[in-house]
């Protein structure tokens, strides 16, 4: 158990869980923190899992370092010589970034992460110099938990989708988002569309290594018609030379009054 666990066991004693939990959040913890120490079936957070826990660097760096190598030499044969750039020694630098940022509505990942990215359908891939690491995609659509997008059972209809091909007239709010190293720092650049703006109501980035970041989207930035970019510096959830990330990024209807009242009626899309 760990020394928040213990401290809260040791509370139970003689205090309220309630008034445990309003001391934990004025000392700035989050439910997802401390909730499992409370029950045998923690209570999820409007979040999910959005916080890192206490990581042992050297095995995951290893991990981490071992994965990309596999994912970019041996795992992805859709990756051909044309598609990348390599230094003398063969290795990955990244990619071609030939490409118009925006064609026929397409985002083309290699120009908007200026040559470091490849999206291969799941997961975005960054190659610069000898940084090697991968962000993942997920997402809840009113508390139900997609990857790639949110389809309806009963009706089959897409509802939310990730996605760097919009699609501007089919209804479906479409998100998607770039990291990349500019001068020495981690942009984060976020691209909706314009059903994603309608429907998609007030919509906030939450950023860091405990989310504790925030800021409404600034729809002034209309790239093509109908689709809009924000950004965010998103360096301070790295480390070991960017090759390591915490916590992560989110894009939806997480206001402060959810959070407060652990609603999990909640829309949005995050990267990790």
């Amino acid at each position: 158990m760990t020394d928040l666990g213990k401290y809260i066991q040791e509370k139970l004693k003689t205090t309220s869980p309630e008034e445990i939990r309003k001391d934990l959040i004025s000392q700035g913890f989050m439910p997802d923190q401390f909730e499992s120490f409370f029950s045998s079936s923690p209570k999820k957070s409007i979040f999910g899992n959005l916080h890192g826990r206490k990581l042992y660097y050297f095995l995951l760096i290893a991990i981490l370092v071992f994965a990309l190598l596999l994912r970019f030499f041996i795992i992805n044969p859709s990756i051909s010589d044309k598609d990348v750039l390599t230094n003398g020694e063969g290795l990955i630098i990244g990619f071609p970034d030939e490409k118009p940022l925006i064609d026929d509505n397409v985002l083309s990942v290699s120009t908007a992460t200026e040559g470091q990215g490849f999206f291969n359908g799941n997961s975005l891939d960054i190659a610069f110099d000898d940084v090697l690491t991968t962000f993942t995609f997920d997402g809840y659509y009113h508390g139900i938990y997609f990857e790639s997008s949110y389809v309806d059972n009963t009706t089959n209809e897409t509802l939310i989708e990730i996605t760097n091909n919009f699609n501007l007239t089919d209804g479906i709010p479409q998100i998607f988002i770039t990291e990349f190293i500019e001068n020495s720092s981690v942009v984060a650049k976020i691209y909706v569309d314009e059903d994603w703006r309608e429907k998609i109501v007030p919509n906030y980035i939450w950023w860091g290594v405990g989310f504790s970041n925030k800021k409404i989207f600034d729809y002034s930035n209309e790239i093509s018609p109908g689709i809009y970019v924000d950004s965010v510096n998103d360096s301070s959830r790295f480390t070991n030379n960017y090759n390591l990330h915490l916590g992560g990024l989110a894009v939806g209807d997480i206001t402060q009054e959810k959070i407060d009242s652990d609603s999990s009626d909640v829309t949005y899309v995050r990267v990790k």
